[in-house]
């Protein structure tokens, strides 16, 4: 009985080995994202931001002001205009 669990426990073991190194094989032939280009401003949609704000009056206005800053456009995705 000993051996049976020896061996099932080591069948185990392999699988999850296999496994383990067939994701990490598939995780290095992703792309990474900087080999990409930015995408040209028209290209890109507009957004919106949400963002939760409970009991905030003091930081509120400090918040959004910052947020209106936030400036996309010198990312880079110029498409080098």
């Amino acid at each position: 009985m000993h051996l049976f669990g020896l061996v099932l426990f080591g069948f185990i073991a392999f699988f999850w080995l296999t496994h383990g190194l067939r994701v990490a094989y598939g995780t290095m032939r992703l792309p990474w994202i900087k080999d990409f280009a930015p995408a040209c401003d028209a290209d890109c949609p507009r957004i919106s931001i949400l963002f939760a704000a409970r009991d905030e009056e003091e930081k509120l206005p400090a918040a959004l002001a910052t947020l209106m800053e936030i400036d996309y456009t010198g990312a880079g995705g110029n498409c080098g205009r």
